[in-house]
């Protein structure tokens, strides 16, 4: 129920009261008006989300003049908030341990309410938003994990000298003879609970040459794959493989690394052609310097001091 009494100053001016629909307020099931001397009342009768909203109070006032009667007009605003009837919004999980949440009741044509929740570690799991109010509620759930694997399942780390190349789908690492193949198998353990890793479709295990490393915590288990003094014919595919807790059903990572010949690097692409004149104070120019080599090239950026062309002072800029 809501009231509220907009006070007449002035005898003789009529007020009219305008809906949330722009139509004039009577007396009816939804509303109703009384007047005590020189003001009137207007009563809600049954407030609900439906009756949220602008509503506009009109007075208009007639003053005798030379030419006849003039109206005068004055207008209000009022947003009527419905909190007798507002929705209730709960963040809950499947065991029903109830999530404090920050709500925010929104005024709107929509009757639009807001509900945020922080993320935690310890929030992890079913989670479903519950909306309710007098006639009924609404439910949605998903399943939410907290991982510091990517995607809940990932083939990472392969070392800072290795050569990442992607194609869609195909995953490759170029690496150079006589050097190491290494790389980390990481799962999200609400995702899976088993983590194995094969080698031409092989089950690779810790042995002669391969050494398999595993840690897990909460958020995660790894499995860490090395194998040093890497040979031409140590070239092949790894997979990472799976088993999904929800359906029993197997995901797979693939990445093929490649063993090559050294190669020594080569500038193959760059913009350090002769004499560069920069505009100032834009300074908007930029060199480039594109190297290939096996392993991946280190780039570094030098300036020559002035009259002394063999004394050098690195300087490391951003590589490209």
């Amino acid at each position: 129920m809501f009231f509220f009494t907009p006070k007449t100053l002035v005898s003789g001016v009529k007020v009219s009261l305008y809906d949330t629909n722009g139509d004039v307020i009577q007396n009816d099931d939804m509303y109703e008006i009384k007047q005590y001397d020189d003001n009137i009342m207007y009563k809600v009768k049954k407030a609900s989300l439906k009756t949220a909203g602008t509503y506009k109070v009109q007075g208009i006032s007639y003053r005798n003049q030379e030419t006849g009667n003039c109206p005068q007009t004055q207008e209000l605003l009022l947003n009527l908030y419905v909190y007798g009837e507002r929705i209730h919004l709960r963040l809950q999980r499947y065991d029903k341990i109830q999530i404090e949440g920050e709500t925010k009741f929104v005024s709107r044509k929509n009757y639009l309410t807001k509900s945020y929740v922080r993320i935690n570690a310890e929030r992890d799991g079913i989670l479903k938003c519950r909306g309710s109010n007098g006639l009924g509620d609404d439910t949605y759930n998903t399943t939410f994990y907290i991982s510091d694997v990517k995607d809940g399942f990932d083939v990472f780390e392969f070392g800072e000298n290795s050569i990442e190349l992607r194609n869609g789908s195909a995953h490759e690492i170029i690496i150079a003879e006589n050097s190491t193949i290494t790389f980390t198998c990481g799962v999200c353990p609400k995702r899976s609970d088993t983590l194995d890793v094969f080698l031409n479709d092989s089950l690779l295990k810790s042995g002669e040459r391969h050494s398999l490393h595993t840690v897990g915590n909460t958020l995660s288990n790894k499995t860490t794959i090395t194998l040093q003094d890497a040979q031409l014919t140590d070239s092949g595919s790894y997979s990472c493989r799976i088993r999904n807790l929800h359906d029993n059903s197997y995901d797979y990572l693939n990445v093929t690394f490649t063993v090559k010949k050294p190669e020594k690097p080569v500038i193959w692409e760059s913009n350090l052609n002769g004499e560069v004149l920069v505009d100032y104070p834009n300074m908007t120019y930029e060199l480039y310097c594109h190297v290939s080599g096996i392993p991946k090239p280190a780039i570094e950026w030098y300036k020559i001091i002035s009259g002394n062309p063999s004394q050098m002072r690195p300087k490391q800029f951003r590589e490209s």
